[in-house]
């Protein structure tokens, strides 16, 4: 979700005449839904207010508050129920803290237990109730799904041939054993080093398996039962080293107690993961559906599935279900969507191929300046990365290299939608860089994004 944040008011401390402690306040707000706990992403509770009670037209204040006394953002759903009921949309963040937070309604009552209001609060917030609910972030939204904007669907057809699947060496689980590995912590973080061998990209989420570590450091003060390292590999760095999911730890024959290594020297290893497949066109052929779906954020709830469902057309036969599949974050830079091959990231580099649907060049003064800048695949440094050196000098503010995507491969990008762009870099120091320290700065353009003409670089 997009980020949103509310402005404290502290409502829960606004002296007013009457305070409501009921559960749904049938009197007053009327809430006629509330959820039992905040879930994560878009929570809703809805309120239809007692048309006689409360003043036609006067304000009413929400107000919710995390643990720590933090507000949590909140806004009025455009929509209307069909009892009337006006729906609020409570935003949980993965970083919203877990525990009880409080919600706090105030609002303008004309009348209150069958009197009417004192002069003295009239014409002014005079009611106000108060209600306690857990909060767990890491817990999926399960709110009713409702839209502000129905969502549209465009489908089109494409023919293309059916693919073969096959595997190097025929083999679609390989193990891998070559050299030797050793073992260290840095940053917190358990890390193998490769000795006569090499570290590729299919082998993240790959199982590491050290029968016998040599060395391990620190010794342990106590018996261990055994000395086997298993962990999984999280992430390729370069060539030869990895980062581990979990550190090397051992239990104690004696006790529940454990022990950390934090070192090993150079010891044999194997490494089991699945390969990529590769993609042979058969002389057969097939028709495709190619499905994009639009406004799918909803103001409260969560879309996590979707499934698509077939029918022939003329023909009296009941829907069949083709796909149901989880709703993850898909790539927007892919090497083209008319290809019936699987997705291929051009933003990731596993060639030199990809590496040229990118293209760079330096800006001098505010205009195109020769040479530019060239882009070479590399691994030794970062994995799957691409080289950019330029022997241009740029020492001015404005002046910049520019590595972007070729404008045939630009992405389709939606206003008011949430992405993400992640990535390794490393800088170093030319001899044109006037001991000036690298600076990477990232920009997407188009007419889903605001232009900020301050900018020197716009």
């Amino acid at each position: 979700m997009k980020r949103k944040q509310s402005v404290y008011r502290g409502l829960e401390f606004i002296p007013v005449y009457f305070e409501d402690n009921s559960l749904t306040s049938p009197e007053y707000f009327q809430i006629t839904e509330f959820p039992t706990k905040l879930t994560s992403g878009k929570n809703l509770f809805k309120l239809r207010g007692h048309p006689t009670n409360l003043r036609v037209g006067g304000a009413l204040g929400i107000e919710v508050l995390d643990y720590n006394g933090d507000p949590i953002y909140h806004e009025v759903v455009d929509v209307i129920d069909d009892d009337k009921s006006r729906i609020i949309a409570i935003y949980v963040y993965e970083e919203t803290p877990p525990g009880d937070c409080t919600v706090t309604l105030v609002a303008e009552a004309e009348t209150i237990e069958g009197q009417s209001v004192p002069v003295e609060f009239q014409g002014k917030v005079n009611v106000k109730w108060t209600r306690s609910i857990p909060v767990n972030p890491t817990t999926p939204n399960v709110s009713e799904i409702i839209f502000e904007t129905l969502p549209t669907v465009d489908i089109a057809e494409q023919v293309g041939v059916q693919l073969d699947r096959t595997y190097p060496n025929n083999t679609q689980f390989p193990t891998y054993s070559t050299g030797t590995i050793r073992y260290f912590s840095r940053n917190n973080q358990p890390i193998i080093e490769v000795i006569g061998g090499e570290f590729i990209p299919d082998m993240v989420g790959g199982t590491v398996t050290v029968t016998s570590p040599t060395n391990p450091t620190p010794t342990p003060s106590f018996p261990i039962s055994t000395t086997t390292y298993t962990s999984t590999i999280k992430k390729i760095l370069n060539t030869g080293s990895a980062v581990l999911d979990t550190e090397y730890t051992a239990i104690s024959s004696q006790s529940i107690s454990s022990h950390t290594f934090n070192a090993f020297d150079a010891s044999s290893y194997s490494i089991t993961y699945e390969a990529t497949p590769v993609y042979v066109p058969t002389e057969n052929s097939q028709s495709f559906a190619y499905i994009q779906i639009k406004n799918l954020d909803p103001a409260t709830g969560d879309v996590s599935r979707i499934k698509v469902f077939t029918s022939n057309k003329g023909t009296p036969d009941t829907f069949k279900i083709v796909n149901d599949f989880e709703i993850e974050e898909s790539e927007i830079f892919i090497e083209s969507t008319s290809s019936l091959f699987p997705d291929e990231t051009i933003g990731l580099f596993t060639s030199q191929s990809l590496i040229d649907f990118w293209q760079s060049e330096t800006i001098i003064n505010g205009a195109v300046s020769a040479p530019d800048p060239t882009l070479i695949f590399n691994t030794a440094s970062l994995a799957n990365a691409v080289d950019i050196t330029s022997t241009q000098n740029i020492a001015a503010e404005n002046d910049v290299h520019i590595f972007r995507v070729k404008d045939q491969y630009a992405g389709t990008f939606l206003k008011d939608s949430n992405y993400k762009i992640r990535f390794d870099a490393i800088g170093e120091q030319s001899a044109n860089s006037n001991n000036k320290n690298p600076k990477l700065l990232i920009y997407i353009s188009g007419s889903s994004f605001d232009f900020n003409s301050t900018d020197v670089l716009n």
